[in-house]
């Protein structure tokens, strides 16, 4: 492991949520991914895998690279460098839209709560990059368990379906979703 992904590793996990003032865990997170936080998971994907994320690729391009059709497809598409830069692509992509439409600082007490939500999105898809070099390493260097970082690889979909109401009309509203997220 290079240092620039021990770096990445150390910031980005350094974001678990034990900060009960979201106010201020989504400023922290916000000045971080502005000030280093961005430029540090590009240098950490460069050095582990070798491969850019300069120029973006046409949307279908993207799809076609990094979503399997099978599972006989997902174990061809994980031993190549055009899965994993796809979705290094689309982790800045996804991390540029949050940060672009999200300000850093809340004038409106009624909207802090709306944060909370941002950052139990915004967690899950900083931990997901993480995990991103250790499938990398497994899939396509040959060398599991390399980076330190393990996920569940299966959800229930339930877990899913629960997962995605949650999203749309955020934790625990009016009976519309629950208020514990299952799903990851």
């Amino acid at each position: 492991m290079s240092k620039e992904f021990e770096n990445y590793k150390s910031a980005a996990t350094g974001f678990s949520g034990q900060n009960s003032d979201v106010q201020l865990e989504w400023q922290r997170l916000f000045d971080w991914y502005a000030s280093d936080g961005r430029q540090l998971f590009v240098d950490a994907f460069a050095k582990e895998t070798g491969l850019r994320l300069g120029t973006p690729q046409a949307p279908d391009d993207l799809v076609g690279a990094a979503i399997p059709k099978t599972y006989s497809d997902l174990d061809n598409k994980n031993t190549g460098d055009a899965f994993y830069r796809a979705h290094g692509f689309w982790f800045l992509e996804e991390m540029d839209n949050i940060f672009a439409r999200v300000l850093r600082d809340v004038a409106e007490p009624e909207a802090v709560p709306s944060l909370g939500d941002v950052l139990r999105f915004a967690r899950p898809v900083l931990m997901d990059s993480v995990l991103l070099f250790e499938h990398w390493g497994t899939f396509r260097a040959g060398g599991p368990d390399v980076y330190g970082i393990g996920k569940n690889t299966s959800e229930h979909i339930m877990a899913f379906y629960q997962g995605a109401r949650q999203t749309i009309y955020g934790h625990g509203s009016w009976n519309l979703s629950s208020a514990d997220n299952h799903a990851d």
